[in-house]
Parts: structure tokens; C-alpha cells; sequence
């Protein structure tokens, strides 16, 4: 399943982690994903979610989102090198979206932006 997400400066079409396993590899093992492209993960709760950079082929950039505001942002996650490396948001997040790194930059994306195109 996918939808499409705005920003002020533009937009990106997410492919939904819907289950544990897809919530689990997220973009992990796949070769590249297109700039206007990321992963969207929903949580049931708000939670302090663990991303880690297992099986990544590519930096990404991670947004963290509350009550559909940015309220963290990690950028150029380096792809996995040696040795596995976990990010977290500072507060808990009801959401995140994993993009091509770049993206945060490209899109002029700030912490305390709304993302608009998700319920």
C-alpha cells in the first residue's frame, strides 16, 4: 500500500510498513530508492521507535513525526558498513518516514513543519 505525503516544498510517495515484518526491514536490502520516494511507519502508540541501519545499501534520512509534526530529524544514516548503529527519536513519535538521504535538504524540511496527506 502507498500514499503520497506533502511538505511545504513538495511532496513524496511512501510505501506503508503495515506489519512487523515490513515495520522490521523497512528499506533494508533494496538496491536504491528514487529521490521523490520513502517508507512511512506508523505506530500504534507514540513510542520512542528503534531504527537501525541493518542491510541498508544507501543513506537515508528519517523523519519523526508527533500528531503530524516533524519534531526530529536524523539525517544521512550511513548505509551499513561495519558494525550495526540504532537511532531513536528524543520524544516519542506516533510516526516516521524513511527518505533517500537528501531529501530533508532538497525539500527544505524543518523540525516543527506538519506533513499533510496522511490520517
Amino acid at each position: 500500500m502507498t500514499t503520497e505525503i506533502r511538505f511545504r516544498n513538495g511532496k513524496v510517495g511512501v510505501e506503508i510498513a503495515d506489519n512487523i515484518i515490513s515495520r522490521s526491514l523497512g528499506l533494508s536490502f533494496r538496491k536504491e530508492i528514487k529521490g521523490n520516494e520513502g517508507m512511512l511507519f506508523r505506530f500504534s502508540r507514540a513510542t520512542r521507535a528503534l531504527f537501525w541501519n541493518f542491510g541498508m545499501l544507501f543513506p537515508i534520512d528519517v523523519l519523526w513525526i508527533r500528531d503530524g509534526e516533524i519534531v526530529d530529524i536524523e539525517e544521512n544514516i550511513p548505509k551499513m558498513m561495519k558494525g550495526l548503529k540504532v537511532f531513536a527519536p528524543e520524544e516519542p513519535v506516533h510516526m516516521a518516514i524513511e527518505l533517500s538521504s537528501g531529501s530533508v535538504k532538497r525539500l527544505g524540511i524543518l523540525i516543527h513543519d506538519r506533513i499533510i496527506g496522511v490520517a
